[in-house]
C-alpha cells in the first residue's frame, strides 16, 4: 500500500539527520526533492514534505554549529 511506502520514505528521510558529515549533501538533495515531487501531487506527500522541512532546518541548523566549531568538512 502506499502508506506503506510514504512511511518508509519518512523513515528515510528522519535517518539522514543521523549522518551529520553528509548534511551538504543531505540539503542538497532534499531540496531537489522538494521541487519534483511539488510537482507532482500525491496524496498523503504532505507528511512526507513536513519530514522533509524539518529534516533540512536540522540539518542547515547541525552544519552552522558544526561550522562554528570550526568541525566542518
Amino acid at each position: 500500500p502506499k502508506d506503506i511506502k510514504i512511511d518508509r520514505q519518512i523513515a528515510v528521510i528522519y535517518e539522514l539527520r543521523r549522518f551529520w558529515r553528509y548534511h551538504p549533501v543531505t540539503i542538497r538533495i532534499l531540496t531537489g526533492l522538494n521541487a519534483h515531487w511539488s510537482s507532482e501531487p500525491e496524496v498523503g506527500r504532505d507528511r512526507l514534505f513536513l519530514e522533509l522541512h524539518k529534516t533540512v532546518q536540522y540539518a542547515k541548523k547541525r552544519l552552522w554549529i558544526q561550522r562554528m566549531l570550526g568541525r566542518a568538512d
